[in-house]
């Protein structure tokens, strides 16, 4: 590196298979509303579908989104093109976010291409396609240079024994903090003015486990009439719910909210959060609920990493739907809503997006003053 190259800001490709509504597309979104531009000269390459509000997002925010066409559907298409980019953009890093190994063909294709600094980046605990992880291994290996996740548990899983960072999600606390005015608007115009909103919110997926949570609400239910379920989210087991719900003696009582592009106004009118993943990284959905003061029950999948207030309590999903029903019932009982804390910015200081997004800058800084003096070092 010259003296020109450090004196401009640095030039870093964020990589991810798609820009939706989910957590590595709100991590990327977020740091793309906060990145210091005089630092870092950020772009987003992408190998998959892209939400229109994230589009906006990038375009108020000057980062360029360079879409290659579809990853799985043309995978030799969408890698020549990923070849040209980092010929023809010389970047001084590239920033693969992804949960398996899979992420070794981006990161050896910038490594072939002579991008100094690659990073990987896991955002969960485990994948979908383990045999493919397993096979690209020893590629994945030798292709990062260095390593980040969401979570110690994330990290454990893609680096095994080897040294990583944690960069942990981040959200705006400002804009997820209790709000009682807030609440009370929005239960007035509600189908739960009155009633106990057990909520949850979350790709509409297996890894989510939204189904389990049904079953669970049946116990709770039974038990308590005022209780209503609130389900908020978008995704491929829409059909597979909306029959298991209609199946429900207490149907009316559970609400399939769909997709929302804001979901404060949402955990403003919930009373408790439960979130029955079968695995997870550090769900943002669990960090804005404890924002907003939600008491938060999740499974033993969820990082610990993710508990921000003492407000969260675990239950293995092996207990099973009904225990989990009581156990929300235990829950309704011991945090009463007129009691609900509301927090100030300061308290959640380390997961604020203003924080974690400087964290990760300043981790992109620390890669190219290293660089920069291994160069120098060579040199003399």
């Amino acid at each position: 590196m010259n003296k020109t190259q450090a004196n401009r800001p640095i030039r870093v490709a964020m990589i991810a298979d798609n820009l939706e509504r989910n957590g590595i597309g709100a991590y990327i979104m977020g740091y793309c509303s906060k990145v210091d531009s005089r630092l870092v000269n950020l772009c987003i390459i992408v190998g998959g579908d892209v939400d229109p509000a994230y589009e906006q997002v990038a375009s108020s925010a000057n980062v360029s989104i360079i879409r290659l066409g579809h990853r799985k559907r043309h995978p030799l298409r969408y890698f020549a093109a990923l070849a040209r980019t980092f010929r023809q953009q010389r970047f001084d890093i590239v920033h693969v976010h992804g949960n398996s190994h899979t992420m070794a063909l981006e990161l050896a294709l910038a490594k072939l291409c002579a991008v100094p600094i690659r990073i990987a980046h896991s955002h969960n605990t485990t994948c979908t396609h383990r045999a493919l992880h397993r096979l690209l291994t020893p590629l994945f290996m030798t292709s990062y240079t260095q390593g980040l996740a969401c979570g110690r548990l994330a990290g454990q899983w893609l680096f095994g024994g080897r040294p990583f960072s944690v960069a942990p999600n981040g959200i705006d606390v400002a804009h997820f903090l209790y709000d009682q005015d807030a609440r009370m608007l929005v239960r007035a115009h509600s189908e739960f003015t009155d009633a106990f909103v057990i909520g949850h919110v979350g790709g509409l997926n297996h890894q989510k486990n939204q189904a389990f949570l049904i079953r669970a609400f049946e116990t709770v239910a039974q038990a308590n009439p005022a209780a209503v379920l609130l389900l908020v989210g978008e995704g491929p087991d829409r059909d597979k719910l909306q029959e298991q719900i209609q199946a429900s003696p207490y149907s009316e009582r559970i609400l399939l909210a769909g997709p929302s592009q804001n979901p404060r106004d949402f955990y403003q009118a919930m009373d408790l959060f439960v979130l029955p993943s079968l695995f997870e990284g550090l769900p943002l959905a669990l960090l804005e609920a404890q924002v907003a003061g939600l008491p938060c029950l999740v499974s033993d999948g969820v990082d610990p990493d993710s508990f921000a207030t003492d407000r969260v309590q675990t239950l293995p999903l092996q207990a099973g739907p009904e225990a989990w029903g009581q156990a929300i019932v235990q829950l309704a009982g011991q945090y009463a809503p007129s009691q609900r804390p509301a927090y100030t910015v300061e308290q959640f200081a380390r997961i604020d997006l203003a924080y974690t997004a400087g964290e990760l800058t300043s981790t992109y800084v620390r890669c190219m003053r290293q660089l920069q003096q291994a160069h120098a070092n060579t040199s003399r």
